[in-house]
């Protein structure tokens, strides 16, 4: 009767997309998960990143990640600890459900830098004519539809930060789209920055601003570089253009995914 329902409703769901799934098969699932991610952050540390500590907690946030490859994650790691002699502090733009702000949150936990979080909470921006549809992610079918998508309360992230035991004192959350915001609260040195807007308006605003503050030899790690929408590369690379010489671009190999580093020179 168990195995007749099952069926019943696997047919029922699929319809939306939707599979069920029992819990041992479930478990063995997260399992397996949680083996290839430490496999994966082993190889990295022993070729790319020798220089990078173990750290416990850190595999088990990989673990957790959602909308942010275990590759990518590294990288921030990577440079966000050579940001450690640096003054300044640290911020991530666009947070999600917060998952990638409690992996930085982990690497600075033991430094005196501050976490500024930023996020509208109410999910994307409305894009321009420069966010021309590459990965349609969703099957949306068009950019425009993408508008309030991936929105997800602040209590998320505050939840995360609170099962790490980031310090209340260091946090700083602000709500709001970027373009409300930025003027009225932003960090007066920045040493590594993280920017996942998706769009171009927001980045574009979040590079502008991120030039005046961020100190000589920081880094800013720019997710969704040539892919989901056009206008994050539209919007570096004007950066970067009118920047000349201030700022190098760096790319990760293509396997590791879709994002790039800019170090400040100067």
């Amino acid at each position: 009767m168990k195995n007749k329902f099952r069926l019943f409703l696997d047919k029922l769901l699929n319809k939306y997309g939707i599979q069920t799934i029992r819990i041992y098969e479930l478990k063995y699932i997260k399992e397996k998960h949680k083996e290839a991610v430490n496999e994966l952050v082993d190889f990295l540390m022993s070729t790319l990143f020798k220089n990078i500590k173990q750290d416990v907690k850190r595999n088990e946030l990989l673990t957790n990640l959602y909308g942010t490859s275990v590759g990518e994650a590294m990288y921030i790691v990577h440079y966000l600890n050579k940001t450690f002699s640096l003054k300044g502090d640290v911020c991530e733009f666009g947070i999600a459900n917060g998952s990638t702000s409690a992996l930085i949150a982990n690497e600075i936990k033991n430094t005196t830098k501050h976490l500024w979080l930023y996020d509208s909470f109410q999910g994307l921006s409305a894009p321009t004519k420069k966010d021309i549809l590459i990965n349609d992610i969703f099957n949306l079918g068009s950019m425009r539809k993408y508008k309030s998508t991936m929105s997800y309360p602040d209590s998320y992230v505050k939840t995360k930060l609170k099962i790490i035991n980031f310090p209340l004192s260091k946090t700083h959350i602000i709500p709001g789209f970027i373009e409300n915001t930025i003027n009225k609260n932003f960090p007066k040195k920045i040493s590594f920055a993280y920017i996942d807007f998706d769009l171009y308006n927001p980045t574009k605003i979040t590079l502008e601003h991120l030039h005046k503050n961020m100190v000589k030899g920081g880094y800013l790690v720019v997710d969704d570089y040539n892919f989901f929408s056009k206008g994050v590369k539209i919007a570096v690379d004007e950066f970067i253009k009118i920047n000349k010489g201030k700022y190098r671009l760096i790319y990760p190999p293509k396997f590791i995914g879709k994002f790039c580093i800019i170090y400040k020179i100067i």
